[in-house]
C-alpha cells in the first residue's frame, strides 16, 4: 500500500497529459477502488503528515497546500477531509502587508471546519515598511482599528485555543486580548478560599499552553500593559514569550507552577524581570533582553553599579566598523561593593533551570544585580552577553559568583562583551569540568584566556571535554590561539600526556581570521586532525538569539 501511494503521489507531480479519465484510469488504485480499503484512520494521519509548515505557507497560495487539495481530489477524500476537525486546527494567518480583512476570513473559516477541536493560530504579517505603516496609522488609525478587530475575532475563541503566536506593530492592539487575561480577581474575604471549579470557570484562555507576543520595532509606540490576573486567565501556561516592553504581571499574580520556558526579549525595568521569575519557580528555560535602568539596584551613592552607570556614555570612538555604537567604559573604578540593604534582598532558587541566556543593552549593573539574586544547580547552558566594551581593570566578579554558587554541571558557556578579567574568566572554567562548548567575544583580554587553556603536558586542564570553541567578534593572537588548539588536538595521540583530553573538533571565528588560520603551521596540522574550522562572515553575523 505504501508503495502505492508513493507511485500515485510522483505521478500526480508529473504534467497531467489527456483526459481526465486517462488520469483517473492511470491513478485508480489510489482514487478508485484501493483507497476505499485504506482504513479512515491511517488516511487520516497521511493527510496531517501532508500539512504545510509555516515556511512553505508564506511562499504558496493557500488553495494550493493541503488541506484544501485534499479535499478536491474526489468526493471521498472531501467528505473527510471537511469532517475531520484536526486538520483544520492549526491555523496561520500570516499575511503581506497590514490589511486584516483576509485574515479574519481564513480564520473564521478555519475555525468553523475545527468544530470544538482545540486550535493553534500564528498570525504574523511581514510589512516591509512597518515604521512608516505605524507612524502613518498613528493619525490616522487604519492599522489600528483593522488589527484591533481582527484581535477581537481571536479573543472569541479564547476558549478552545492551545497555541497563539502574535506578531504586531504595536502592542496596543492586543487590548481585546489583555482585556481578557485582566478579568477581576476573586475576594478571598474572612478567610474564605476559592475552589479550583471557581477558578476554572473564571479562566478565558483555560487550554492555553503556549503564548507568543511580540511587537515589531520593539513596540516603541506601545503603551505599559499589567497583566493582572495571568494566573487565573492561562491556568495551563507553560511557555510565555513576550517581545514587548510593556508586559507585566500584576502584584496579585500567584505562583504559575506549570510555566516551563519564559522569554522577555525587552525588560525596561529589572524589577518587572525579577517578578516574572518569582512567579515561575519551576522554570527550566530563561531567556532575558535587558533594556533597562531599574531602580531596584540603586542604592546609595556609593554603590558600585550606580557609579558604573554613571560613567557609561555614547562615544565616537576610533575602533573598526564592527564596534561602532557599542557603550564604552571609560577608566578604572573601585573593586565592586554592593551595599543593599538585607531587606531588599530577594534570592531566587530555580532548581529546574537548564537553559539561561542574557543579552544585555543597558548597564552591566542589572546584570550584576540579576545573577547576584539567582541560583540554578541544574543549569547546562548559560549563555551572557553584553554590549560593553571596557577600558577598566577593575573586577567584575558577578558571573563568577553565580558559577561559584549554583555549581552548575554546564556543556555550554558563552561569555561574550563582560567586565570579566582573564582571572575570573579563568576561574569559572576551572568550575565547568564538563564543559563541551565555549563562546568567547569582545573578551576584554581573549589571549590571556587562551593562554590559559593551553593543555599542559601534565596536571590539570582547563576544560578537559571542550569540542568546540568560538571566537566570534573577537581579537586575538593567531599564535596563542593555534598552540591552544594545537595542545588540544593533539592530546589524544602524544604518549607523554599524563591527563586526559578531548581533541578539539570545531572553531569558528570572523572571516577575517580564517586565511591566517589556514596559513599557520600548527593551526594546518590541527586541520588535518580532523578539526572542523567555521567562518562567520562579518557583514551577515546573526543577532543573539535570546
Amino acid at each position: 500500500m505504501r508503495a502505492i501511494l508513493f507511485r500515485s503521489l510522483k505521478t500526480s507531480e508529473q504534467p497531467v497529459a489527456g483526459t481526465t479519465s486517462s488520469m483517473l484510469r492511470e491513478n485508480g488504485m489510489l482514487y478508485g477502488q484501493s483507497s476505499r480499503h485504506i482504513p479512515t484512520e491511517l488516511l487520516v494521519h497521511i493527510f496531517s503528515l501532508s500539512l504545510p509548515d509555516h515556511d512553505r505557507r508564506l511562499r504558496t497560495s493557500r488553495h494550493l497546500l493541503p488541506p484544501f487539495t485534499l479535499s478536491q481530489v474526489c468526493h471521498s477524500w472531501r467528505t473527510l477531509v471537511l469532517n475531520t476537525p484536526r486538520l483544520w486546527s492549526d491555523i496561520d494567518t500570516t499575511i503581506y502587508g497590514t490589511k486584516s480583512d483576509r485574515a479574519c476570513r481564513d480564520l473564521q473559516l478555519w475555525a468553523s471546519r475545527a468544530g470544538d477541536t482545540p486550535i493553534s493560530i500564528r498570525h504574523t504579517p511581514y510589512i516591509f515598511d512597518g515604521l512608516h505603516i505605524l507612524l502613518a496609522g498613528a493619525t490616522s488609525g487604519v492599522y489600528e482599528t483593522e488589527t484591533t478587530a481582527f484581535m477581537e475575532a481571536i479573543a472569541g475563541l479564547a476558549k478552545r485555543l492551545r497555541y497563539l503566536t502574535l506578531n504586531v506593530l504595536n502592542t496596543d492592539v492586543l487590548e481585546p486580548l489583555f482585556r481578557l487575561i485582566n478579568i477581576d480577581r476573586p475576594s478571598e474575604s474572612d478567610g474564605a478560599t476559592i475552589s479550583q471549579q471557581d477558578l476554572d470557570a473564571l479562566s478565558a484562555f483555560p487550554l492555553l499552553e503556549e503564548l507568543d507576543l511580540s511587537s515589531t520595532h520593539l513596540g516603541i509606540l506601545a503603551e505599559e500593559y499589567s497583566l493582572e490576573n495571568i494566573d487565573i486567565a492561562c491556568p495551563r501556561l507553560r511557555r510565555l514569550s513576550l517581545l514587548a516592553p510593556a508586559n507585566i504581571p500584576g502584584e496579585h499574580v500567584k505562583a504559575m507552577q506549570s510555566m516551563r520556558s519564559l522569554d522577555l526579549k525587552f525588560v525596561t525595568a529589572l524589577s518587572h524581570c525579577l517578578r516574572w521569575i518569582q512567579i515561575c519557580p519551576n522554570l527550566e528555560n530563561l531567556s532575558l533582553g535587558l533594556f533597562c535602568r531599574d531602580e531596584v539596584g540603586q542604592v546609595g551613592d556609593n554603590d558600585w553599579m550606580d557609579q558604573l552607570e554613571r560613567e557609561e556614555m555614547e562615544v565616537e570612538s576610533e575602533l573598526d566598523g564592527d564596534d561602532e555604537g557599542w557603550v564604552i567604559v571609560p577608566e578604572p573604578r573601585p573593586q565592586p561593593q554592593r551595599r543593599i540593604p538585607a531587606s531588599t534582598i530577594v534570592h531566587y532558587h530555580l532548581h529546574r533551570l537548564t537553559t539561561l541566556n542574557i543579552w544585555v543593552c543597558s548597564s552591566p549593573g542589572d546584570l550584576a544585580y540579576l545573577l547576584s539574586d539567582l541560583e540554578a544547580p541544574a543549569l547546562t547552558v548559560f549563555r551572557v552577553a553584553t554590549s560593553v566594551i571596557s577600558q577598566s581593570n577593575a573586577r567584575w566578579p558577578s558571573v563568577l559568583d553565580f558559577i561559584r554558587r549554583s555549581r552548575p554541571h554546564l556543556d555550554e558557556f558563552e561569555c561574550s562583551g563582560t567586565l570579566m578579567v582573564p582571572e575570573d574568566v579563568r576561574a569559572s572554567l576551572a568550575l565547568l569540568p564538563d564543559l563541551r562548548v565555549l563562546k568567547l567575544g569582545k573578551s576584554r583580554e581573549v589571549d590571556a584566556v587562551l593562554s590559559h587553556m593551553v593543555a599542559p603536558e601534565s596536571g590539570e586542564v582547563l576544560c578537559p571535554k571542550l569540542e568546540g570553541l568560538s571566537l566570534e567578534e573577537s581579537t586575538f593572537s593567531m599564535d596563542i590561539l593555534a598552540a591552544m588548539v594545537s595542545s588540544r588536538c593533539g592530546a589524544m595521540d602524544t604518549g607523554s600526556k599524563e591527563v586526559a583530553c578531548q581533541p578539539l573538533k570545531m572553531l569558528r571565528m570572523d572571516d577575517r581570521y580564517v586565511d591566517a588560520a589556514k596559513e599557520h603551521p600548527l593551526m594546518l596540522e590541527c586541520l588535518s586532525r580532523g578539526l572542523k574550522l567555521e567562518r562567520v562572515p562579518v557583514d551577515r553575523r546573526e543577532e543573539p538569539e535570546y
